[in-house]
């Protein structure tokens, strides 16, 4: 009782294929009891199915990658390394905090586009160096926050998306995203992050923005003219100290 195909039907389909059978041409198919039936649906579930349903687009939403508004999606390496994803989410600019060139390149083809293009994408990639923590004030991050901007607004004239990324995808990622909405939205800093901590419901690891990087958005909102709304509260997402309490002993 080898049918061929049996190999194209998910199980629940064997008897509808069955009856297409008993309706061909001369001369007549074998007339499957119920046993019968019963006996293939079984040997039919280990049969592979040909027809793989596709993945929606936004299933890596939130796992890897967030959405910001139309244009700009945010996360780590994870994000930038799953080429299916870009290929997926139409981000062919790239916005790179990591500084991790080479772990990146190394990377690249795991998760490989499986689009069916015929020639392979070409995205534009931006790397930006920034110093670490300790050496991070001496550097005009200013100049950096205005290139991202601009970026932002080519890809919109192309209809293209943005991908900002760091290493993890918590700190540096998100402060200049951060830039891009108070730029954008005329939002303060205090209100930046709070949209940023509502977006990055659920991400894994959260948000976590050093203060050199929040004294860089103050700046920023400076440099921008926004003021601040009277009577706007500090969350623990835009303090920009913290003290350590220790018990006396």
């Amino acid at each position: 009782m080898n049918n061929p195909l049996l190999l194209l039907c998910e199980p629940g389909d064997i008897s509808t294929t069955v009856a297409k059978e008993n309706t061909a041409s001369s001369p007549p198919l074998h007339k499957y009891d119920d046993g019968e039936i019963q006996a293939l649906q079984v040997r039919s579930k280990t049969i592979p199915t040909v027809l793989v349903p596709k993945r929606p687009r936004g299933i890596f939403l939130n796992e890897i990658i967030w959405n910001v508004d139309d244009t700009v999606y945010c996360g780590g390496l994870e994000a930038v390394i799953n080429l299916n994803v870009l290929c997926r989410l139409n981000i062919e600019y790239v916005v790179d905090l990591s500084g991790s060139d080479e772990e990146s390149a190394s990377r690249r083809n795991e998760c490989p586009c499986l689009c069916a293009r015929k020639t392979p994408h070409s995205r534009f990639n931006m790397a930006i160096k920034l110093n670490d923590e300790e050496n991070l004030t001496k550097q005009n991050l200013m100049n950096y926050f205005e290139e991202v901007i601009n970026l932002i607004k080519k890809a919109k004239a192309c209809k293209k998306c943005v991908l900002i990324h760091s290493d993890k995808g918590r700190n540096r990622a998100p402060a200049f995203v951060a830039a891009y909405l108070m730029h954008n939205e005329k939002l303060t800093r205090v209100q930046a992050m709070m949209k940023i901590a509502k977006l990055m419901n659920g991400m894994r690891p959260g948000l976590s923005i050093s203060d050199n990087f929040q004294r860089a958005l103050m700046k920023w909102q400076s440099h921008r003219g926004i003021k601040s709304q009277a009577g706007q509260e500090d969350t623990p997402y835009t303090r920009m100290f913290t003290i350590k309490k220790a018990a006396w002993t």
